[in-house]
């Protein structure tokens, strides 16, 4: 009874494939019983190891690119913040050439610091919303991946009993 039970429990198409490699057992020995199910348990955890592995490239590919563009948001932050520095002391030291060619000769410091601190807000908004989704996008991803592989394993499961 015990044995029966285990059978059922096993993909049909292992035991017939270890039933036809090992034609001198009986058709219902433990020893079949037994190297099934650890077939069955070594491609469950093939799967396993295949998914996680997949999960870790796939969040740690959406960490790079969020690193990524984070660093280009920083350095085009600065390199505003420098230039925006440079009409500011351009404009309040009132150098005429200088200011002509930047086209701020008649900007107050005032308007500058306002525009400064305008970009500097969008560059943080920009940059929270690119890590929110990429950990929306990391999340997904894991959810998935483990729903995939629960549905395999009961698409396994089911099969199983159909085929018995």
């Amino acid at each position: 009874m015990l044995e029966r039970r285990m059978m059922i429990s096993v993909p049909a198409d292992l035991y017939n494939l270890i039933e036809f490699f090992n034609p001198f057992l009986p058709p219902h020995s433990p020893i079949k019983v037994i190297l099934v199910v650890v077939v069955e348990v070594v491609v469950v955890v093939v799967v396993v190891v295949v998914v996680v592995v997949v999960t870790v490239v796939v969040v740690v590919v959406v960490i790079v690119v969020v690193v990524v563009v984070v660093v280009v948001v920083v350095v085009v932050v600065v390199v505003v913040v420098v230039v925006v520095v440079v009409v500011v002391v351009v404009v309040v030291v009132e150098a005429p050439v200088v200011a002509v060619v930047v086209g701020l000769y008649k900007l107050e410091a005032a308007v500058v610091v306002l525009v400064v601190v305008v970009i500097v807000v969008v560059v943080v908004v920009v940059v929270v919303v690119v890590v929110v989704i990429g950990v929306v996008v990391v999340v997904i991803l894991v959810v998935v991946s483990f729903t995939a592989l629960t549905l395999f394993y009961l698409n396994m499961r089911d099969t199983e009993g159909e085929r018995s």
